[in-house]
């Protein structure tokens, strides 16, 4: 619902409800998806993994397709596929091997909150028994691997499903034009066919990966912005960060206007007379505001995550909605850390014009990219330090899942032999 009730990225060209299905990161026009790959391949820890390796994780399909005739490349239709079925049953493989552990191996989770038990382990001096359990943690660490797997192995599923289509497709048109068989415009199935093609080619293709090896991640903003699950991420920003943005920027920025008392209109990204706020003002106003949208968009996917386990198990404790609140202030201040003490700087908040404002990213708005340039002994000991916080707040997130046995009802592969 989220994917759908977004703005399509591409709206000009697919503008119907079921032709923006998948279309959650469509690449900018002006930016080639071979250039918009190689963006989030900034981290050093990346250069450890074999490019081999990589690549296959990497859905990477240059190798496969013409990005200026639209298809695969001569010959390349039966090795594609082979490509496909690789890594899906790759995928297959290595879930089944997490499935196994964690069926095998279930803890009794505590009824109690995991905060709660953290809170009466420090504050109430209720030292008898650890809030969490050394195996418990890795358990809880194994079971959200095994989602991100599981989330991976469905996706490859339309994938590897679309892959046959496409060729299908792609087989038709070459004995189409071998029998010198004319479809003509107005012909209902050639059109349905030729859009039918034009999705499989933008989801395929175009449309870049939906994980970006996350266990790599070295700050929140690397984690929840390039390497976890990335489908429902522009939706969240488009839905909470971008309305809660605008809103509490257009606020604060009168409080500070010389103009306030005239009859002025201003906007969130427009102040009307030249220097009527001071750029340090609007800076700290956008770090207001940008906080205040980070804050909505990690409460919309905490709101939605709880409507999934309620709507699943009929069980709602909150502590869906706690992790992501949780997540969202520890971004907050890991923003502010890196602008006060980092070699970070912060980039121009706010420009006169309009146009130049639409035209950034909301990522890129805060503060200019300078990871290239960071030492990797800092980058290291931000990667433990994410790493740890990342470790220690998952039981939050996972025991309403491990409580309810959520992994007895996925598929095995003995059931399927």
């Amino acid at each position: 619902m989220l994917a759908w009730l977004k703005k399509c990225l591409n709206h000009e060209k697919h503008e119907s409800f079921c032709k923006s299905l998948f279309y959650w990161r469509k690449p900018n026009n002006k930016t080639s998806v071979k250039d918009d790959s190689n963006d989030s391949n900034d981290s050093h820890f990346y250069s450890i993994i074999p490019v081999n390796f990589r690549n296959f994780f990497q859905n990477d399909n240059f190798e496969h397709y013409d990005h200026i005739t639209k298809s695969l490349k001569q010959g390349q239709m039966i090795p594609y596929l082979f490509y496909r079925l690789q890594k899906l049953l790759f995928i297959c493989l290595i879930q089944e091997i997490f499935l196994s552990f964690l069926v095998t191996y279930v803890p009794t989770v505590p009824s109690q909150p995991y905060p709660v038990r953290i809170f009466n382990y420090f504050v109430n001096n209720n030292s008898s028994q650890p809030f969490i359990s050394y195996f418990d943690l890795f358990y809880s660490y194994t079971y959200a691997g095994f989602l991100y797997i599981n989330m991976s192995w469905l996706y490859e599923i339309c994938l590897f499903c679309s892959s046959l289509i496409f060729c299908g497709i792609l087989h038709y048109d070459n004995v189409s034009k071998n029998r010198d068989v004319k479809l003509e415009n107005d012909n209902i199935f050639y059109k349905g066919l030729m859009v039918v093609k034009q999705w499989l080619i933008s989801f395929l293709f175009e449309t870049p990966k939906l994980f970006d090896i996350p266990y790599l991640s070295s700050s929140p903003k690397d984690f929840w912005n390039k390497r976890w699950q990335q489908m429902y991420r522009q939706s969240f920003s488009e839905l909470a960060y971008k309305p809660t943005f605008d809103f509490t920027f257009a606020s604060l920025i009168p409080l500070f206007s010389n103009n306030v008392f005239n009859s002025f209109k201003v906007t969130s990204t427009k102040v009307i007379e030249k220097n009527a706020v001071p750029n340090y003002i609007k800076n700290i106003i956008f770090l207001i505001a940008h906080s205040c949208g980070v804050f909505a968009s990690f409460f919309l996917s905490g709101l939605f995550h709880e409507y999934v386990l309620l709507g699943l198990f009929g069980i709602c404790s909150g502590e869906q909605m706690g992790f992501f609140l949780l997540h969202a202030v520890v971004m907050i201040i890991w923003e502010g850390i890196g602008i006060m003490f980092g070699s970070k700087q912060i980039k121009q908040k706010v420009s006169n014009d309009k146009k130049d404002w639409e035209k950034k990213d909301e990522k890129d708005q805060m503060y200019k990219n300078g990871s290239s340039n960071t030492k990797f002994g800092i980058r290291f000991l931000q990667f433990i330090i994410w790493n740890s916080i990342l470790i220690f707040s998952t039981p939050l997130m996972m025991e309403p899942y491990i409580r309810t046995r959520l992994f007895s009802c996925a598929p095995r592969l003995y059931c399927l032999i």
